[in-house]
């Protein structure tokens, strides 16, 4: 630490794993430094400061009152920073714009057109990532913009977009008379599409050959951000809970009614497990509440 008066200003950084979903205590104790005795002898201890990560992340920067110990005076102060480094896990977000050009014809046996629509999924798992919406009686489909969401794990930074691999399978729409007609395929990496403006697509035939061309309009990959990300930015959650007190959910005196009154009904169980968690975001540490269709007290009118 560098102590400037008697304000220490400690620039060693803590990296610590944050979980939103989750509930974890901190509590930050302050000693005085003694040459030749324990580091953390309680005769040295200053104070402390308890919270909760969630609390320190959404606050970004927080200054909180030290707890002083019995033998100090004075109302010292702590400061945090929080700063959002990375996850292992990371998010990123694909948008594309494709059309196709000189496909096969596969309506009425092959002499009239098709309605073409393509199908992209992932290579490695054969997730079906994004299916376009089909263009009827063409061989020179403009497809919609579209997008995907892929994540991977990815610690040390080092993912690489050629090894991520996309198959694209372009299709023709039979609109219920049968089974679709597979006009062709291709695969490559996501660095491929971005270098290249064009690609074959493989017809799956006994003649094999070329069935036609995919092109490239637009393609970019970009970054998605955690909710870390947006928290210690400034994001700010506020907490709000709203009850429906209509007969629609049960009469109360039964058991499987959501208003239940002999013991915790759903409402008070998801209130007791998701509010203490949710509220550690909140600003001002307050709930609103709303009701529809209840009673404030018997005597009173119901409320919409």
């Amino acid at each position: 630490s560098v102590e400037v008066g008697r304000s220490p200003f400690l620039q060693d950084p803590i990296e610590l794993p944050f979980y939103f979903q989750k509930i974890q205590p901190i509590r930050i104790v302050l000693y005085d430094f003694v040459a030749n005795e324990s580091a953390d002898d309680e005769l040295n201890r200053v104070g402390s400061v308890s919270t909760t990560l969630g609390r320190l992340v959404s606050l970004g920067m927080s200054v909180m009152p030290i707890d002083q110990s019995d033998n100090l005076d004075g109302n010292g102060m702590l400061r945090v920073t929080v700063s959002f480094v990375s996850s292992p896990w990371k998010s990123r977000r694909v948008d594309f714009r494709f059309w196709a050009s000189g496909l096969d014809r596969k309506d009425y046996a092959g002499v009239g057109r098709s309605d073409p629509y393509y199908l992209i999924f992932a290579e490695d798992t054969d997730e079906l990532l994004y299916q376009s919406e089909y263009i009827t009686s063409t061989l020179r489909p403009e497809w919609r913009t579209g997008w995907f969401d892929f994540h991977v794990y990815d610690p040390d930074n080092t993912f690489e977009e050629a090894g991520y691999r996309l198959k694209v399978v372009v299709m023709d729409e039979d609109f219920g008379k049968g089974k679709n007609d597979l006009i062709g395929s291709v695969t490559v990496s996501l660095s491929e599409i971005v270098a290249n403006a064009e690609f074959p697509l493989q017809r799956h035939s006994r003649k094999g050959g070329i069935a036609g061309k995919m092109l490239v309009r637009s393609f970019s990959i970009s970054d998605i951000p955690s909710i870390g990300h947006y928290l210690v930015t400034g994001c700010d959650l506020w907490l709000n809970i709203a009850f429906d007190f209509t007969r629609s959910n049960m009469d109360p005196s039964e058991t499987r009614s959501l208003h239940y009154l002999d013991s915790d009904n759903v409402y008070m169980k998801v209130i007791d497990e998701v509010i203490p968690l949710l509220l550690q975001y909140d600003p001002d540490g307050e709930v609103d509440c709303f009701g529809f269709s209840g009673k404030l007290s018997p005597q009173a009118p119901t409320q919409y």
